[in-house]
């Protein structure tokens, strides 16, 4: 017996495992494993789904300090969480570029292209095998990074039923949930040039009509980055304002409600300005700077003021007008009904774009600092 106990313990973990275990090659234990892996996550851009749709979004996956320190998200006090809830965050304006699609329950935050599973070791323990392994990305961003060590650290437990197939204890996918796969891009903020060509003739009501309704649409169907493409959009944080929105300041947009309004829709672009695009009377009034922009006014509903949207001409297309210009605790989002008709809103858009630091009202958006110049 001291003999066969002296020759066990010359022989390599695998050949230890096989006169061991049960009468199994534990590599078909770690085959098993990478399928599975390869299975539940496929090559390409890769999300994870965040729970939530307002300020705080579940995702108990992340090491806080690290979203901290990377400035990716703000953890939430643990004090104030619901009961029924696990750690949550709010990603910053910064990083919440990253998010590139929704989901009926939250949104998808792009951790990388192409995920990778390294095999560190098969144990053998008692009844099963334990596969330790190690997640990776061909190409990461930050928030991959940020996920808890032992997220990309796992030991996957592997049975082995009486008819000899491999059984999996646990999930091997990385949080994807209902995200969709290949995650769309959209996560660039690089600016282009601002379009000023004159828009004549003007449109026609029922082409303004018609681009509202298709952008509605891509609203409804969830498509995100449609929304982005048929827009002309000016965000205001960025150095090159034109042209610089990323899909998430899409995300948290409604379309115009159909009855019962969705559990997944954001606040309608509309603002529930008028009911319907048609039913409500349009008016067409040309941009008081910019030849190639024209608004669609319209009288609101409930408070009986003009209320308009605007389209630009960019290229040979029209599309809608939308302006990041006021962050949220939340996701920040592009506006579509801004009343650039109203001159006064007009001309704060103008010196907002020459890069004075006021908001949407011509406020200073630091009156502490006027104060004590």
């Amino acid at each position: 017996m001291r003999s066969q106990l002296l020759l066990l313990a010359q022989l390599s973990p695998v050949a230890w495992l096989a006169a061991c275990g049960p009468d199994l090659n534990p590599d078909v234990a770690q085959v098993a494993v990478e399928e599975a892996f390869a299975e539940a996550n496929p090559a390409g851009r890769t999300g994870l789904e965040l729970l939530g749709k307002n300020v705080w979004l579940q995702a108990s996956v992340f090491d806080e300090g690290c979203l901290t320190s990377k400035n990716l998200a703000f953890p939430d006090d643990p004090s104030r969480r619901p009961s029924n809830s696990g750690p949550r965050i709010s990603p910053t304006y910064e990083a919440q570029r990253y998010l590139t699609a929704a989901t009926e329950t939250g949104f998808c935050v792009y951790l990388g292209d192409t995920p990778t599973l390294t095999v560190d070791e098969v144990g053998w323990g008692g009844d099963r095998y334990r596969v330790h392994v190690t997640y990776g990305m061909e190409k990461a961003t930050d928030w991959f990074e940020c996920l808890e060590a032992s997220e990309k650290k796992r030991m996957i437990e592997v049975t082995i039923d009486e008819a000899g197939v491999p059984q999996l204890g646990r999930n091997v996918d990385l949080y994807r949930g209902a995200c969709p796969h290949p995650l769309p891009e959209g996560a660039s903020r690089e600016g282009s040039k601002r379009p000023k060509k004159d828009a004549a003739p003007k449109p026609t009501k029922a082409e303004v009509v018609a681009l509202a309704k298709e952008f509605d649409q891509a609203l409804w169907d969830m498509d995100f980055v449609k929304a982005k493409e048929m827009t002309s959009c000016f965000n205001l944080f960025e150095e090159k304002k034109y042209g610089s929105c990323a899909v998430s300041e899409f995300l948290s947009l409604g379309p115009i409600q159909r009855g019962e309004m969705r559990a997944q829709d954001g606040t309608p672009w509309h603002e529930y300005a008028f009911t319907d695009l048609d039913s409500a009377s349009f008016g067409l009034v040309r941009d008081s700077g910019d030849p190639s922009v024209w608004h669609a006014t319209v009288k609101h509903k409930r408070t009986g003021k003009t209320k308009s949207f605007g389209v630009q001409r960019v290229g040979t297309s029209w599309k809608m007008l939308g302006v990041v210009g006021r962050q949220a605790e939340a996701i920040t989002t592009a506006r579509y009904m801004n009343d650039f008709h109203d001159r006064t809103k007009r001309d704060i858009f103008d010196r907002r774009m020459a890069g004075e630091e006021i908001n949407e009202h011509g406020e200073p958006l630091n009156p502490d600092a006027e104060e004590q110049e």
